[in-house]
């Protein structure tokens, strides 16, 4: 299954139907940053993001599109450097609000980033900034992190 669809299918789950339009827009920011860390997001994956965000109920007070557009230009904008990293995910970490919504959001972020089953180092970067920004301990990183090899079927 294309990596998209399966977040998109993960996030019309029933624990996301009720998070606010704060932590929608932190989810985003997440989603747009694991895919852009590289420096690049071609137009298939833009419309890709748009596809997804559209499951969520959006609440805006801009349209989803622009708001994904907005993301899009603060996630290529973000230097892979550890103090501006830390910096932009304990911001997100702090919209997102709540512990398990952190966690999926990780979760996800490492769905999208290990979906090309090889890891840049801009990428290694992200997932490392978001577990601290997130403050998800090492224990529960390595538990997402299993679950995600044995989904993807990896070693």
């Amino acid at each position: 299954m294309p990596i998209f669809q399966f977040v998109a299918e993960r996030i019309t789950g029933r624990k996301f139907r009720n998070i606010s339009q704060t932590q929608e827009e932190a989810l985003i920011d997440v989603l747009t940053a694991a895919k852009a860390i590289d420096g690049v997001l071609r137009d298939v994956e833009r419309d890709e993001l748009l596809e997804i965000i559209q499951k969520l109920e959006w609440k805006g007070d801009v349209s989803m599109a622009t708001y994904v557009e907005q993301s899009i230009e603060r996630a290529t904008a973000i230097e892979p450097i550890p103090g501006e990293l830390e910096d932009c995910f304990t911001e997100i970490s702090e919209r997102l609000q709540e512990d398990w919504l952190r966690e999926e959001a990780y979760y996800l972020a490492s769905r999208i980033v290990l979906a090309d089953d090889q890891i840049v180092e801009n990428e290694r970067l992200l997932l490392k900034y978001l577990v601290k920004g997130f403050g998800i301990s090492a224990d529960r990183q390595q538990d997402i992190i299993k679950v995600i090899r044995k989904e993807m079927g990896m070693p």
